[in-house]
């Protein structure tokens, strides 16, 4: 007897104990596929949902993952969305999740923290004062985004993350330069 992808993604949920309030998002949802690599001990999960997954449902599904799984393997998961339309509030929501769960050079913490990004045409901009400073910003939050941009790109329509810095000058009293780093969707 062949167990379905729904079916097998309702047992999933089951033994992970996803809260109720949650389950709402994975109502139409399917274990695609498990991928096991022994070598690497990873386990990586494939799972297709209706919708792209709020930040926080996320991060209780691999929470829930790595709680469940960890004595036998590191969890991996890639979701695939079925409607990829995401509101630029949710790539904002996934952008604050990046921040908070990788680290970031002190230098420049409480510049990226403090600054929300303008999302536009599946852009996020982020402002640098400087040129040195965009630089060292691209470099290091482009290395540790791009991971998890290919992982949200399952979900956001095959999103792929390019790295410019835009010049723009604004007039203040002191005249600095502002450059945009912008993450194209």
């Amino acid at each position: 007897m062949n167990i379905s992808g729904h079916e097998k993604m309702q047992i999933l949920l089951e033994q992970l104990g996803i809260p109720e309030e949650q389950q709402q998002y994975f109502a139409e949802s399917k274990l695609l596929k498990l991928e096991l690599f022994k070598k690497e001990q990873v386990w990586h999960f494939h799972i297709q949902v209706k919708h792209v997954l709020p930040p926080a449902v996320y991060q209780i599904m691999t929470a829930k993952l790595s709680e469940k799984f960890s004595q036998f393997a590191r969890v991996d998961l890639t979701l695939y969305a079925e409607e990829t339309e995401c509101k630029p509030n949710i790539i904002a929501d996934y952008w604050q999740l990046f921040l908070h769960t990788h680290e970031i050079s002190p230098a420049y913490k409480d510049l990226v923290l403090n600054q929300k990004p303008v999302i536009s045409n599946r852009k996020l901009h982020i402002s640098a004062r400087n040129e040195a400073e965009a630089a060292t910003l691209k470099k290091g939050l482009k290395q540790a985004f791009n991971p998890i941009a290919n992982k949200l790109a399952r979900q956001v329509s095959h999103l792929k993350s390019r790295w410019k810095a835009n010049q723009r000058t604004f007039k203040n009293s002191r005249n600095k330069r502002h450059l945009k780093i912008s993450s194209w969707f």
